[in-house]
C-alpha cells in the first residue's frame, strides 16, 4: 500500500496589535439603569438558607420607592455614579451581526476601558454625567402581572467611552461605525430597542459628538486618539 507523503504546513499567527480609542457621547434620549439591588439578593439568599421554612406566609412590607430608587444605582468607590461598562462591548457585538461582521471576532477584538468599579461588587463602570431623577413606571412579571418599578434615569447625559481594539482584526473605522450604530440602532442598559425582553422603548441612545464640554472630558487621557 503507497502511503502519501506528508506535508509540512506552517502557521502564522500575527502579533497582536492592541490599540486604544476614546468616544465621547451624547444622549440623545433618557438612559435608565436597573441593577439587580443588593437588598434583592439578600432576600433570595435568606429564602434559600432558609430552605422549606421560607414558603411560610410572611407579613407583607410597604413598598419604599425611594429605597428601590437608590438600590437601582450603580455607584462607584470615588461616589460617581455610572453603567455597567460591559453593555457597550455587548452592543458592539450585538449590531455587528447587522452590518457584515462576524460576532465572534468583535468579541475578541473590542474591550471597554472601565472609568472605576462599583463598591458594592466591583463591576467596572462608565461614569455617566448628567442629573438623575427617580424613574417610576409598570413592567411585566414573568407571570404575566404588572408591577411597578422605581429606577434611575437621566433625562440628559453624556459619557466618554475609552476602549482598546485589536487592529489585526478590526479597525478603527470598524469600531466607529458600530459605535454610531449601537447609539442609533440598539440602545445601552434599560428600554434599549435592542432589549432582549422586547422591542424596548426607545430609551439609552445616544450619538458621537466631537467635545461634549466638560473640561475633564474633552482633553484626551494620554495618547489616546478621539474617534468620534
Amino acid at each position: 500500500m503507497a502511503f502519501k507523503k506528508a506535508v509540512d504546513t506552517k502557521v502564522t499567527v500575527a502579533p497582536i496589535d492592541m490599540r486604544s480609542a476614546s468616544f465621547k457621547l451624547e444622549g440623545t434620549s433618557p438612559l435608565g439603569v436597573a441593577r439587580f439591588s443588593q437588598k434583592a439578593l439578600l432576600e433570595i439568599q435568606g429564602k434559600q438558607e432558609a430552605g422549606s421554612t421560607s414558603k411560610a406566609k410572611k407579613e407583607k412590607t410597604a413598598r419604599d420607592f425611594d429605597a428601590d430608587y437608590e438600590n437601582s444605582k450603580y455607584v462607584s468607590e470615588d461616589g460617581w455614579l455610572g453603567v455597567n461598562a460591559s453593555c457597550f462591548r455587548n452592543g458592539t457585538i450585538s449590531v455587528s451581526k447587522i452590518c457584515g461582521l462576524v460576532m465572534t471576532r468583535v468579541k475578541l477584538a473590542a474591550f471597554v476601558i472601565a472609568d472605576g468599579q462599583d463598591k458594592l461588587d466591583g463591576t467596572p463602570l462608565v461614569r455617566v454625567y448628567g442629573e438623575p431623577q427617580k424613574w417610576i413606571a409598570p413592567v411585566r412579571n414573568a407571570d404575566g402581572s404588572f408591577d411597578l418599578r422605581s429606577r434611575c434615569r437621566w433625562p440628559k447625559w453624556k459619557m466618554r467611552v475609552l476602549m482598546e481594539y485589536d487592529a489585526g482584526v478590526i479597525t478603527i473605522s470598524d469600531l466607529t461605525n458600530l459605535m454610531v450604530r449601537l447609539g442609533r440602532q440598539a440602545g445601552i442598559c434599560e428600554g434599549r430597542p435592542d432589549s432582549k425582553k422586547g422591542p424596548g422603548i426607545g430609551m439609552g441612545l445616544f450619538r458621537l459628538v466631537d467635545r461634549l464640554g466638560i473640561p475633564e472630558l474633552d482633553e484626551e487621557p494620554g495618547q489616546m486618539p478621539v474617534a468620534a
